[in-house]
């Protein structure tokens, strides 16, 4: 995976860094940022950050239309359908299927199937899947890091299964890490998943030095003074000061 070079966000680069290496107690990261301060670009530089020994997981949550599970076949789909074996086994039961007709079509499961019930059976349905997808996760041989994007869009059930039993449970997993992210994050709770967690809001990006290494970084044609001016027109958005550098370099070299 390519670096993608980014201005600035350094403390949360090198906090991220430090959770996937054990170095600090917080193992579950929540970004929030206003649209167009480059949370995405700092989302993709994560998922380089990540060696090669750690199994990534990655979700845009905007449009997805099946909840939750649609996030049990992404992980299904990332750490290999042998790695959830409990999982698979409790799906089985629940949609009376026979369990080699599952390890025949490996990832292929509709987990939706047993989701999209009346509201007891749905009920007692998740709760068996997610107690078997939990110790799959504990059981795991490897780091996994967990990255979602664009929180706010997610349906609401979504987002308060995320916000709870997910972050409930995910805080009980030490080699697991979490980073949630979006205009909205999970409120502030007295769970105790909030002892292992840190809350980052991103700023506008007005530091000319910063924006100054980006450029010379990505090889655009701008002295410090054309950078500064440029940072202070646009008010340090990382959006706005891209869009323009893009706009103006071709011509700059001309």
């Amino acid at each position: 995976m390519s670096r993608r070079p980014i201005a600035d966000r350094k403390p949360e680069i090198e906090l991220f860094c430090e959770m996937l290496a054990g170095k600090t107690h917080a193992r579950i990261l929540l970004v929030q940022a206003a649209s167009g301060l480059g949370k995405s670009d700092l989302l993709r530089r994560f998922a380089h950050e990540c060696p090669d020994d750690i199994c990534l997981v990655r979700l845009d949550l905007r449009g997805t239309e099946k909840g939750i599970a649609e996030v049990f076949s992404v992980f299904r789909q990332e750490l290999g359908a042998d790695a959830l074996p409990r999982f698979a086994a409790a799906y089985a039961r629940l949609a009376g299927v026979n369990i080699s007709d599952i390890t025949t079509i490996a990832g292929k499961l509709d987990i939706s199937v047993v989701l999209n019930v009346d509201e007891q059976t749905r009920k007692f349905n998740l709760e068996k899947l997610e107690d078997a997808f939990f110790q799959d996760l504990r059981a795991a041989c490897r780091k996994i890091a967990v990255i979602f994007d664009t929180f706010e869009q997610a349906p609401p059930d979504l987002q308060n299964w995320l916000g709870g039993v997910f972050l409930r449970y995910a805080a009980r997993i030490p080699h697991l890490c979490v980073v949630i992210a979006g205009q909205r994050v999970p409120e502030r709770t007295i769970e105790k998943w909030e002892d292992v967690c840190e809350r980052r809001i991103l700023r506008e990006i007005d530091d000319v030095n910063e924006w100054h290494e980006f450029v010379r970084e990505v090889q655009l044609p701008f002295d410090r003074s054309a950078v500064q001016a440029i940072v202070l027109a646009y008010q340090g958005n990382p959006r706005n000061i891209q869009l323009c550098f893009d706009a103006i370099a071709p011509r700059w070299r001309t």
